[in-house]
């Protein structure tokens, strides 16, 4: 462990201790207002049946029951995992944290299982004659500094074989669009337990002001941008100008938003560092 990673878990450590003690009596209620924010918008397979048929959904639904199954019903950090994604539904829309044109559409359940996709940002198009832009989001929340390493590897894997993020249920109340959609940018925004229990903490409380310019707004833009930087590069290098022009356009609006914001130093917190690291070394 290198100095700054020393001193970076010290700091997490003192910020923990004030931290954990207030959240953890509110853990219960924000797992269930997660769940229930999840529930109201999430796709639901079965209403893809006329689209693919009633067998192959049901293939899909039972899937998912198995891997549910499989892994039961998930650890704390699977709940810090839902509330990060309940809360980032809510203040992309609520909040402008990716920009006013963003909107968030909540994955199905196959969804998020089989292809690790979470949400998708859908950013409007101001020139009717454009499409929107669609990011797709990995949401992650660790103890580990090093915990996004594994999804980053395999996006990274991905990318070099020439494949993006890819949705089977993908449905848009704006373009009522409703089908598969291929060639999604897919990046992993991450946080340690003790940021996501500082801005879960305002949420519970409905602090909606201090949510509207909570810092942590810019760090997820800032991932954001680091990733599709290091993924255009990547896809250049390989000469694949396909997946060029896909990347460079979500690199194009997320830059735009950035462009907006103040240029306040960004939250100390463990898994961006880490995610720095990898993303360079990933991208090499």
């Amino acid at each position: 462990m290198s100095f700054e990673d020393r001193f970076l878990a010290r700091l997490d450590k003192s910020r923990e201790a004030g931290n954990s003690s207030e959240f953890q009596t509110l853990l219960p209620k924000a797992y269930k207002r997660a769940h229930e924010v999840i529930a109201d918008c999430q796709i639901q397979e079965k209403v893809f049946d006329d689209l693919y048929s009633p067998e192959a959904v049901a293939r899909d639904t039972t899937y998912v029951r198995q891997m549910k199954e499989k892994f039961g019903p998930g650890d704390t950090m699977h709940q810090y995992a839902d509330i990060l994604e309940a809360i980032l539904i809510e203040q992309v829309e609520l909040s402008n944290w990716f920009g006013e044109n963003a909107s968030t559409i909540k994955t199905s359940a196959y969804d998020d299982i089989k292809n690790g996709i979470d949400m998708i940002v859908r950013y409007e198009p101001t020139n009717h004659n454009h499409p929107a832009q669609l990011l797709a989001l990995g949401v992650d929340v660790t103890f580990s500094a090093d915990g996004t390493e594994k999804k980053l590897t395999r996006m990274f894997e991905n990318l070099r074989r020439g494949k993006l993020g890819t949705l089977k249920y993908y449905y848009s109340e704006a373009d009522g669009y409703r089908g598969e959609r291929n060639n999604l940018p897919l990046i992993v925004l991450g946080m340690e337990k003790s940021m996501l229990e500082n801005v879960a903490t305002a949420w519970m409380k409905r602090e909606n002001r201090a949510l509207e310019k909570h810092a942590v707004q810019n760090m997820l833009l800032a991932q954001a941008d680091a990733q599709l930087d290091a993924m255009r590069r990547v896809v250049r290098a390989s000469g694949n100008q396909v997946l060029e022009r896909i990347i460079s356009g979500s690199l194009d609006t997320i830059r735009t938003e950035l462009a907006k914001r103040n240029k306040s130093p960004l939250p100390q917190d463990r898994v961006w560092t880490a995610m720095q690291r990898s993303i360079q070394r990933l991208s090499a």
